[in-house]
């Protein structure tokens, strides 16, 4: 009787667990290229880049009617990352890292590009549209849009949202960047 309990209660732990993750589609994609710049019959250098996409998608069901264990799939936001790494010595380790994930808002695309202190936010035709420094705490950004001061964060959908002062229309705008959908 003893173990009937046990057996019961970690078969109720474990479905507990299971219910709790959320299933993500996942994509990863490297690709390696090698360069030799060869000047007047020499080698001069040797530069690896390597460039990795990965695509992050949760995966939603709508409950259909009657219990069936089907459902109908919910559109969900794609979080694409995009890290360059070039190594341009012998050692092993790469020397530069460049990190991109994009975002949508009113319909256009994105990029946040990592920096040292936060990101750079361009548009679609690589216009400079933001900047974003981590604040203190590493929860909020202060931010520089459109030349206007303000604040963003990401939200618990992943979304960016930001929070600036418009001068020239006196009033405060809030805007949220949503993961891009590929």
């Amino acid at each position: 009787m003893k173990t009937l309990v046990y057996i019961g209660s970690f078969l109720m732990l474990a479905s507990v667990y299971a219910q709790e993750k959320k299933p993500i589609d996942k994509m990863e994609e490297t690709k390696t290229t090698k360069t030799t710049v060869i000047k007047n019959g020499e080698k001069v250098s040797e530069n690896t880049v390597k460039e990795t996409t990965k695509k992050e998608q949760e995966i939603k069901t709508v409950q259909r009617k009657g219990n069936t264990p089907d459902g109908d799939k919910i559109e969900t936001p794609v979080k694409v990352t995009k890290t360059i790494q070039i190594d341009s010595d012998s050692d092993p380790f790469y020397d530069v890292r460049d990190k991109m994930v994009y975002y949508t808002y009113n319909d256009e695309k994105y990029t946040f590009k990592s920096d040292n202190n936060g990101f750079l936010m361009t548009t679609p035709t690589n216009n400079s549209y933001g900047e974003a420094r981590k604040s203190a705490s590493n929860h909020f950004y202060l931010m520089t849009i459109k030349g206007n001061p303000g604040v963003g964060y990401f939200d618990s959908n992943g979304n960016f949202v930001v929070e600036y002062y418009d001068k020239g229309k006196d009033v405060m705008i809030m805007e949220s960047y949503e993961m891009s959908k590929f």
